[in-house]
């Protein structure tokens, strides 16, 4: 997978060589960045065909070791709640996409190669490239926590205070974007590209604070 590892250092490579850029320099200039200025300079960064030729071919090499690859493509297993996914064809349309120049920076052929992993939901089959874990942190301010009133009562979604590091519930929250949070919440669980697990309601918890280690983390949703 050496050509994968190339791919990663020459896009950093790239990053840090346009700092002097408008956006890259005020996202290396900056702790805090702001989530569109960061945006605006992974963009900047240009597309470069002939090591997107080589990443496709190392991905390619890689998937055919995943023996799960038809299963997912069929949906055998509706409980799972997943859209039906056909790997190769979608590699397949990556690749079309990379032989036409069609990318208009490295930031967008990396992400359709992120979101073709992400789709399947399986914690052991995950691929990242720096503009996705490495170049920058992502965080807003509102963290989500379930909670119950009472053991029979259905859990509703709250924004998660921190008191000494242990969240509690705060605001209630009844939509977001518009939409109702937890219809929200099951389509980005479906959807996104974050989730590790293949069962549904691990998924959506992944969305919402938890503890790992002994440390409380914000959760998929404040990560996104």
């Amino acid at each position: 997978m050496k050509s994968l590892y190339q791919h990663s250092i020459r896009l950093l490579s790239t990053l840090l060589s346009l700092v002097s850029a408008d956006a890259c320099g005020i996202a290396a200039d900056a702790l805090f960045k702001d989530a569109e200025i960061t945006y605006d300079c992974l963009k900047s960064i240009p597309f470069h065909q002939e090591e997107s030729k080589q990443l496709a071919v190392s991905v390619r090499h890689y998937l055919s070791c995943y023996s799960a690859g038809t299963y997912f493509q069929h949906k055998p297993c509706p409980e799972l709640d997943l859209p039906d996914i056909d790997i190769n064809g979608t590699l397949s349309k990556i690749e079309d996409r990379i032989k036409k120049n069609q990318y208009k920076s490295d930031y967008d052929v990396g992400k359709d190669f992120v979101e073709l992993f992400g789709s399947v939901k399986d914690g052991h089959v995950m691929f990242q490239l720096v503009c996705t874990s490495g170049a920058s942190v992502y965080q807003h301010d509102y963290p989500l926590i379930s909670v119950a009133a009472s053991p029979d009562s259905i859990p509703e979604i709250y924004i998660a205070q921190f008191n000494a590091s242990v969240p509690r519930p705060d605001e209630k929250v009844l939509k977001i974007n518009g939409e109702d949070a937890v219809r929200y919440l099951d389509h980005m669980a479906k959807n996104g590209i974050l989730g590790t697990y293949i069962d549904p309601y691990a998924r959506f918890n992944q969305l919402l604070v938890q503890i790992s280690g002994g440390k409380w983390g914000v959760g998929g949703f404040a990560t996104r």
